[in-house]
C-alpha cells in the first residue's frame, strides 16, 4: 500500500496519488497528497504546498465533504495570502459553506457563509473571484431586505463581466422594492426616488426617441412605475419612456400589456383625458382582464380629473 512505502519525494508521492485517484481511492489519494504537502511545507516550497493542498481540497469538494474542504481552503487563503491562488481558495471557502447552508439552512451556517464572503471582499476585493462574491452577498442582502447594501455590492460588478447584466437588473429591482417598502410604510422616500431614477436612466442610456433593446424593456417599465407613483408624479417623462416600449419591437406581449396600462395612467396624470379615452377604446377592446387592471391602477390618478371625464373613461 502507498501509505506503507517510505517516500521523501513529493513528486513521487503525487504520482502515487494519481494512481490511487484513477483507481477510485479518494481517501487514499488525499492521505498521500497530505504526505506530499507535509514534505513541501518542510522544504518551504510555498507553490507546491498550495497546489497540493488545493488539489486535496478539490477532491473533497467532489466527494461533497464540504466542511473538511472549507477548512483546507481557509488554511490556504490564510497562510498563503499573497499566493495567486489565495483569492480562489477564499472563494471556495464561501462556496463550501454555502453548500452546507443549502443542505441545512441554520442561522449558524448562514452566518459562516456570509462571513466567508465578506472576508473574500475584504482580503481580495480587487481579484476577479471577488466579483462573484459581490453577486452572492448582494443576493443575500436582497433577500434580507437590506436594499442599500445589495445595491452597493452589485454596483461594483464591472461591465463586461458575466454577472453585469443580471446585476444591472437586480439593482433596479432593489431600488423599486426599497421604494415600495418606504411608500407602504409612509416613510420619506424622496432621496431614494431621486437616486433610483438617476440610476435607471443611466442604465437605459438610450437616445431620446430611440427604441429599446430587449434587456432594457424591464428596466424601462421599472423606471416608468416609479415615475408614475403619486409621490413622484413625473407623468410626462413616464409617457416618453413607455412610447419607446410601445413603438419598438423588443417587448414581449406581457411587457407591452403593462406598458399600455401604464400609458393610460401617464396620460391621466397629465390631464390628457381625451387621449386616455381614445387609447382605452382602441387598445383594450375585447380584453376585460386588462381593462380591470387599468381600473385598479387608476385609483390615484383618475381622482385628479373632473367627474364628467371620469364617467367618460368608465
Amino acid at each position: 500500500a502507498a501509505e506503507n512505502v517510505l517516500v521523501e519525494d513529493p513528486v513521487v508521492l503525487v504520482r502515487m496519488a494519481d494512481g490511487q485517484f484513477r483507481r477510485g481511492d479518494r481517501a487514499g489519494t488525499i492521505k498521500t497528497i497530505d504526505r506530499a504537502v507535509k514534505l513541501a511545507r518542510e522544504r518551504s516550497d510555498a507553490n507546491q504546498t498550495v497546489e497540493l493542498s488545493f488539489r486535496a481540497a478539490s477532491i473533497q469538494v467532489q466527494e461533497k465533504s464540504f466542511e473538511n474542504a472549507a477548512e483546507r481552503f481557509a488554511q490556504i487563503a490564510g497562510t498563503y495570502a499573497n499566493h495567486p491562488k489565495a483569492p480562489q481558495a477564499q472563494f471556495m471557502v464561501a462556496y463550501c459553506l454555502g453548500q452546507l447552508y443549502a443542505a441545512e439552512a441554520t442561522s449558524e451556517r448562514l452566518e459562516k457563509y456570509e462571513r466567508a464572503l465578506e472576508q473574500l471582499l475584504r482580503s481580495f476585493g480587487s481579484d476577479q473571484s471577488a466579483v462573484e462574491g459581490r453577486w452572492l452577498l448582494g443576493s443575500r442582502r436582497m433577500n434580507q431586505r437590506h436594499w442599500s447594501d445589495a445595491i452597493e455590492l452589485w454596483r461594483d460588478i464591472p461591465r463586461g463581466h458575466g454577472r453585469f447584466a443580471a446585476a444591472r437588473q437586480e439593482q433596479g429591482r432593489a431600488y423599486e422594492s426599497w421604494l415600495v417598502d418606504l411608500w407602504t410604510r409612509s416613510q420619506p422616500s424622496e432621496k431614494v426616488a431621486v437616486e433610483a431614477i438617476q440610476y435607471l436612466k443611466q442604465a437605459l442610456a438610450t437616445p431620446r426617441g430611440a427604441t429599446l433593446a430587449a434587456p432594457d424593456v424591464s428596466i424601462a417599465l421599472r423606471l416608468a412605475r416609479i415615475l408614475l407613483h403619486p409621490t413622484v408624479g413625473r407623468y410626462d417623462e413616464a409617457e416618453e419612456i413607455l412610447e419607446q416600449i410601445l413603438f419598438g419591437q423588443a417587448a414581449n406581449e406581457t411587457e407591452r400589456g403593462e406598458a399600455r396600462r401604464l400609458t393610460v395612467t401617464a396620460l391621466l396624470g397629465q390631464d390628457k383625458f381625451d387621449a386616455a379615452r381614445r387609447m382605452l377604446e382602441t387598445e383594450f377592446v375585447g380584453v376585460p382582464q386588462e381593462l380591470f387592471a387599468v381600473v385598479q391602477s387608476l385609483e390615484d390618478s383618475a381622482g385628479r380629473g373632473p367627474e364628467s371625464r371620469r364617467r367618460q373613461l368608465g
